[in-house]
């Protein structure tokens, strides 16, 4: 539930930083219900990080810590990098690979983690969000003439980062929330049945 705080922030930037590039009346629509799909997710989130707490922990002590461990350091490594990259970036002139460089490192970052926590969706997520700049930037410019009437500008090519590159964190985070409940169900279960048992 915290990773998915973490796809619903991301996801929203993105989208807004996608929208914001439209630069067109239907924005103010678009940003409103934005607004409505990440409050919703938001409050989703909260409401099941807070109820599934006082669930016992299902898994040996040193292997929830040493996941705890590795996910702060990718966590840590992920936030410290994608930063100063950044800030380079934009020294450098270059704002406009901003966001494709946190999307690739985003994409990477949820790879580390798939890895930790043995989690396929992630790993599916991760890739698709490492390549999205790369097919957006290098692929599509090669298919499409950048001179020709079907030439996709730079700002279009950010739009469609930010918003495809949204969409997955918003996927990812509803499918996190999906997840969530059915585990919250069958652990409910479980202790109805032991209660039950102990009579």
């Amino acid at each position: 539930m915290v990773g998915t705080l973490f796809n619903i922030v991301f996801g929203t930037l993105w989208i807004s930083n996608g929208l914001n590039a439209l630069q067109r009346m239907q924005s103010l629509f678009l940003f409103s219900a934005l607004a409505v799909v990440a409050i919703t997710l938001l409050v989703a989130c909260l409401h099941l990080l807070w109820s599934v707490r006082r669930f016992p922990l299902h898994m040996p002590v040193d292997e929830f810590q040493r996941q705890s461990r590795a996910g702060n350091l990718a966590t840590t490594i992920e936030f410290v990098g994608s930063t100063i990259l950044s800030i380079l970036l934009v020294l450098a002139g270059r704002s406009e690979l901003v966001l494709p460089l946190i999307v690739s490192s985003v994409g990477l970052y949820l790879l580390a983690l798939a890895s930790i926590l043995r989690l396929v969706h992630y790993s599916i997520a991760g890739a698709l969000l490492c390549l999205l700049p790369l097919v957006i930037i290098i692929l599509i410019p090669a298919v499409i003439p950048l001179d020709g009437a079907w030439a996709m500008p730079e700002t279009g090519r950010l739009i469609l980062i930010g918003l495809i590159g949204g969409g997955i964190q918003f996927a990812l985070a509803s499918l996190n929330l999906s997840l969530t409940v059915a585990l919250r169900r069958r652990l409910h279960a479980e202790e109805t049945l032991e209660a039950a048992a102990h009579g």
